[in-house]
């Protein structure tokens, strides 16, 4: 019987170690995917804070664009004009899309609105320079300025909800992509 000792010594011990293994390999998981769920907001909320920036600055540059036109302060022809506001009016789209991937749709439909009023306002400065003057430029101007405003305090309240966010939303294929992405890495 004393031969039978040592290997069942081991073997028990051997048992009790793979248990602790797997245990604490379960406690690791948790961990990690805790981990991966807070670096993805981390990532969510810096990609949702850049392009409201972003979509706001492009609103900015439209005006600015806008004003310079309409008072024949620019030095730029009728084409560039042209080529820069559609650029302005492609990145404000590039935003909304982003937005949107992000799964900040409530951030999106401010920066949407801003989008149009950018191309209305160019249409309206067409029209301005073509002899057509328009009585809804005021209005417009005044939409740019509310809808900038919205915006910040639309992604102001969005970041707070994302910084609090306890992961108990549906995963987006953006977030699978990164999450992915993060443990392929590893």
């Amino acid at each position: 019987m004393t031969s039978w000792l040592p290997l069942i010594s081991a073997l028990v011990i051997a048992s009790v170690t793979l248990v602790g293994i797997r245990i604490n390999n379960r406690t690791n998981r948790a961990a990690i995917v805790a981990s991966d769920e807070r670096e993805y907001r981390k990532w969510q909320r810096e990609m949702v804070l850049r392009q409201c920036g972003e979509a706001i600055e492009t609103a900015l540059h439209v005006h600015d664009e806008y004003w310079r036109t309409l008072t024949d302060r620019s030095d730029k022809d009728a084409d560039e004009i042209r080529a820069t506001m559609d650029e302005h009016v492609a990145k404000l789209g590039v935003n909304v899309a982003m937005l949107r991937m992000l799964n900040a749709r409530t951030v999106a439909k401010p920066c949407d609105e801003l989008r149009d009023v950018a191309v209305a306002l160019w249409e309206s400065c067409e029209s301005a320079k073509n002899g057509d003057p328009s009585n809804h430029v005021g209005d417009l101007i005044e939409d740019l300025y509310r809808l900038r405003h919205q915006l910040a305090e639309t992604a102001s309240a969005e970041l707070h909800t994302l910084g609090r966010t306890d992961g108990t939303q549906e995963i987006s294929p953006i977030r699978a992509r990164f999450l992915r992405a993060r443990h392929s890495g590893e």
